[in-house]
């Protein structure tokens, strides 16, 4: 009998041996969205210019989540914002808010 479990963040009623018998990664286990997918125009530009950088936008939170590559950074995006341009603007501010050295050649947003 399969018993769910919760594995990366979400519930996994699969066996042990049929997932690979690891951990898995909560971004592999969610939807990946695009920019385009959503709604308002001033915060598919914004997705578009940090998905430019090391983000990925899973499906998750409100609407999506923006996760930095290397798991320091995480970013509630909402599917239907009562201030669109205002909400676009803090997502900017937040992924630069993101810790990567001064070297690093992601650093587009800053």
């Amino acid at each position: 009998m399969l018993q769910p479990r919760f594995v990366g963040g979400s519930w996994d009623a699969r066996a042990p041996s049929e997932s690979g018998g690891g951990r898995v990664r909560l971004s592999d286990s969610r939807k990946r969205l695009d920019a385009s997918d959503h709604p308002d125009k001033d915060v598919r530009k914004a997705l578009k210019r940090i998905l430019e950088g090391p983000f990925e936008l899973v499906k998750g939170g409100h609407w999506g989540m923006l996760r930095c590559d290397n798991g320091c950074c995480q970013i509630s995006v909402s599917g239907s914002p009562r201030n669109a341009p205002r909400h676009a603007l803090e997502l900017l501010r937040e992924a630069a808010k993101c810790p990567r050295d001064d070297g690093d050649v992601r650093n587009k947003l800053r």
